[in-house]
């Protein structure tokens, strides 16, 4: 088994023009710096280790497994946040509830909400639970989803402004195809709403990637056939009510690139829109390489796109974070990614 280590790669952000809301542009880069505070990090049976990250009380936080305490397949969930500081995650802990320690089989997920910060994740027995905090170190009990579902993979979560609810996305191990839960935060406990597997949409190869973005949530996936970087769209709107009828009417294939099947990726890709209204791809490609790229696309296509020549082992992880440092005035942006690769887990940013 291998393991793989937290790294940082910076970038300034002000190469973004956030005063365009139709267009985004390449970022800079500069070199990686490594986190020397953190464990190692290993993707369990997932074979693809990855992180989850989180903008919440003016810090990134990062969620991961730590490759040092598994007992099987199972290990402790990782859960650490940079303290105020963009290169070294030193606050790190496990997440204990009722004096038990979560552990998980695959990558968890993190996102953040009207001031709450959730984490999905999978258990013993391929279980699958979120749970919710407002302060970082409170946990609501764990609420198991897609109970009555059979689920491979990680899970993905995603909240918006256009619904009350909590999205969690994961694949079904029946059909292959994205099985989309509900979940409502009230009173420092969780609901679950619905579980509904939208067998109306084409196979996919991992758990799916969701995002808010405009009156949209979009599913991002790699096809079953070809490999193909591919989404599906459902109007937020209709879908608000999260009813079982609303959720299947996530439908509407939507490619940004036009060629048919013109990029292809061998993992989960990841979502996040950047302030200035564009849709950030980060995906691993399905080379021998394994090269992670970005690209910032429109809803007519895509606006720009780079490699970053890096071979990735699992998935990528973007992020939007809008910090303000106490000596920063004013909040400055920033578009974070975490994703692993040969000798090292990355954690970067633009600014």
């Amino acid at each position: 088994m291998k393991y793989f280590f937290l790294r940082c790669l910076v970038a300034l952000a002000s190469v973004l023009s956030v005063g365009v809301s139709a267009h985004g542009q390449n970022l800079s880069w500069t070199v990686d710096i490594l986190d020397h505070y953190t464990t190692n990090v290993t993707g369990q049976d997932t074979g693809q280790p990855g992180i989850a990250s989180a903008f919440f009380n003016n810090e990134v936080w990062v969620a991961y497994l730590d490759s040092t305490t598994c007992v099987g397949n199972e290990c402790n969930i990782q859960l650490g946040n940079n303290g105020g500081g963009w290169l070294n995650f030193i606050n790190k802990s496990y997440i204990t509830i009722n004096s038990t320690v979560i552990t998980a089989n695959a990558n968890p997920a993190l996102s953040v909400y009207n001031g709450v910060m959730y984490l999905a994740y999978t258990g013993a027995s391929n279980s699958n639970y979120v749970i919710a905090t407002a302060d970082g170190q409170h946990w609501t009990q764990p609420l198991q989803v897609a109970a009555g579902f059979s689920t491979w993979y990680s899970p993905s979560i995603a909240a918006g402004p256009n619904s009350p609810y909590v999205f969690l996305g994961f694949m079904s191990g029946t059909t292959k195809t994205p099985i989309i839960c509900t979940v409502l935060y009230a009173a420092n406990a969780l609901t679950l709403n619905a579980c509904n597997n939208l067998t109306t949409m084409p196979t996919i190869n991992y758990n799916p990637s969701l995002v808010f973005w405009g009156d949209y949530l979009y599913i991002g996936y790699s096809a079953s056939s070809g490999n193909c970087l591919s989404f599906y769209r459902g109007n937020a709107d209709s879908i608000a009510a999260a009813t079982a009828s609303n959720i299947n009417q996530v439908a509407g294939a939507w490619n940004p690139w036009t060629t048919n099947c013109a990029v292809q990726t061998n993992a989960t890709p990841s979502l996040a829109v950047f302030q200035n209204g564009s849709l950030y791809i980060g995906y691993r490609a399905n080379n021998n390489g394994k090269d992670f790229s970005v690209a910032s696309v429109t809803t007519q296509g895509v606006a720009t796109e780079e490699v970053m020549n890096y071979g990735m082992q699992g998935p990528a992880s973007l992020l939007w974070v809008t910090y303000s440092a106490p000596d920063t005035t004013p909040a400055a942006p920033y578009l974070a990614n975490f994703y692993t690769y040969e000798g090292g887990l990355y954690y970067s940013w633009a600014e």
